[in-house]
């Protein structure tokens, strides 16, 4: 805005001159920093904020108002008194420019922008099939379901494999919904020897991420195919009471002889 400013000028022997001109004086946007997260991971929220605002004291004294950007292609919320702002989880990793306009009293506007980096989320498998320990018979057919989350919307594609901790591996059979993060892996496999197996298996996202999970299988050299059923053991202690009736047969009572008195001879 146009300021009048007077200058009166005096030499030393008393004699002066006055002038008086228009000075504009420009009002000057303020500074700041934009402050982002350590680390921010897709699928995760995360908050933008401001510090260190400098401007003149009479633009400090009335305060100032925040506008920001998260970087989502939405552009520059409105402007507000709130210095942070929390901003939508990210569908996917990779790099975002986020940014902060600072706005004085006097519309006078500093804006602030950084380049962002989000990382990727690796894919969390669980073994939902079969149960830890189970026993199969060697060359029966084992079947292993896994499901998986991935709090990165767009990962997709999954693959996933297995190392069967016999010295083999194999791909296994994906089924997922494109934006739903989560799906399955179905894996197959036969042992040759029996013994107690390792399994890993490995889930791995379209960015190279990674989930791992094991189990532990038990090849028994039954020639039943397919899982065999624990066998259960019954302790001599543990087996059920079941009370005998013996028959008896009364006691016969057995009748003292009579005792004979012995014959005297008589003397011819």
């Amino acid at each position: 805005m146009p300021v009048t400013v007077t200058v009166t000028v005096t030499d030393k022997y008393g004699a002066s001159v006055t002038k008086s001109f228009q000075v504009t004086v420009t009002n000057v946007a303020p500074t700041a920093t934009l402050v982002l997260p350590a680390t921010v991971n897709e699928g995760a929220m995360y908050t933008l904020a401001v510090a260190n605002v400098l401007d003149s004291s009479a633009d400090t004294a009335a305060g100032f108002t925040y506008a920001f950007d998260c970087g989502n292609g939405a552009g520059y919320g409105a402007f507000g008194t709130a210095t942070s702002v929390a901003c939508a989880p990210a569908a996917d990793n990779g790099k975002r420019t986020v940014g902060v306009k600072v706005k004085d009293k006097d519309g006078g506007i500093g804006t602030f922008s950084q380049v962002m980096t989000i990382n990727n989320a690796p894919p969390r498998p669980t073994i939902l099939s079969p149960s830890s320990g189970s026993t199969y018979a060697v060359a029966s057919t084992v079947t292993v379901t896994v499901g998986f989350t991935d709090l990165g919307k767009n990962d997709q594609a999954h693959t996933c494999s297995a190392d069967w901790g016999d010295g083999s591996s194999s791909s296994g059979t994906v089924s997922e919904v494109s934006g739903s993060m989560a799906g399955t892996c179905t894996l197959t496999h036969a042992y040759a020897v029996a013994a107690t197996y390792t399994v890993t298996v490995t889930v791995t996202d379209k960015d190279g991420g990674q989930g791992t999970t094991t189990l532990s299988l038990v090849i028994s050299s039954s020639t039943k195919k397919g899982p065999v059923a624990p066998r259960t053991l019954l302790s001599v202690g543990s087996r059920p009471h079941v009370p005998v009736t013996v028959k008896t047969r009364p006691a016969r009572r057995r009748h003292a002889k009579p005792k004979l008195k012995p014959k005297r001879h008589r003397r011819v």
